[in-house]
């Protein structure tokens, strides 16, 4: 699986972003006639008929290797300088339009001669500024998703420790936006220890209050110059 990390490291001097989202994912990939027999299954309402898929749907096994696999190779020498792909979300980024435009006719011709096809209503194309793996992406720098942000600061207060881990995973996948994280998490990550008891009090309150008050105040991280010491 790519890091994501890695991905939104290396958008340094980015000026254009075009974001691409293949349609119905594993499903535009066929099965070998001989693998299909795997994925039999019967239907009582059909009386017992037998039936196969012939193409890759979620849920199988190997399904997320093959399809990662068949990405990495359409785009191994490309991938890191101007073409992002995580599983079937693509992220085309150029710093000038003219090398933008030359950037996605060799992407659009590499989908096109494998027959993978796009999905228009979650395309964005020749942006300034665009959203990906999370996160919205411009020549400025890196914000966190308005609409995730938006979540999180919408989200009830925790009821039990389940609720608790589902907040801490939404506020912690944007850690690198607030400076003292672990510090600032700690009145919640402290009722996650083993066979400690949930008991919600001020100290819980007020980190809760707090991680929304951080995530809400339009941090943003410029964009990873590896040329600088």
């Amino acid at each position: 699986m790519p890091n994501c990390q890695k991905l939104l490291d290396s958008l340094h001097g980015a000026q254009w972003f075009t974001c691409l989202d293949l349609a119905k994912g594993y499903l535009q990939i066929p099965i070998a006639e001989e693998d299909r027999e795997k994925t039999a299954f019967v239907l009582p309402s059909r009386r017992g008929i037998q039936l196969m898929f012939t193409r890759m749907i979620f849920g199988l096994t190997s399904a997320p290797a093959t399809f990662c696999r068949l990405m990495h190779d359409l785009f191994k020498n490309v991938h890191l300088n101007f073409c992002f792909v995580y599983i079937d979300d693509l992220n085309v980024h150029s710093r000038t339009w003219e090398e933008h435009l030359k950037h996605l006719e060799i992407v659009l011709a590499r989908l096109e001669n494998v027959g993978l096809k796009l999905r228009p209503s979650k395309t964005a194309w020749g942006m300034t500024s665009a959203k990906f793996l999370g996160h919205l992406v411009s020549r400025a720098g890196l914000f966190p998703d308005p609409e995730r942000v938006r979540a999180i600061e919408q989200s009830p207060t925790p009821t039990d420790l389940s609720d608790v881990r589902k907040f801490l995973g939404k506020v912690s996948y944007y850690r690198r936006f607030n400076l003292g994280f672990l510090v600032l998490a700690k009145g919640l990550t402290i009722l996650t220890e083993m066979d400690r008891p949930f008991v919600w009090e001020f100290e819980q309150a007020e980190t809760f209050r707090n991680l929304k008050k951080a995530m809400v105040s339009h941090p943003i991280l410029q964009h990873f110059n590896p040329n600088l010491d």
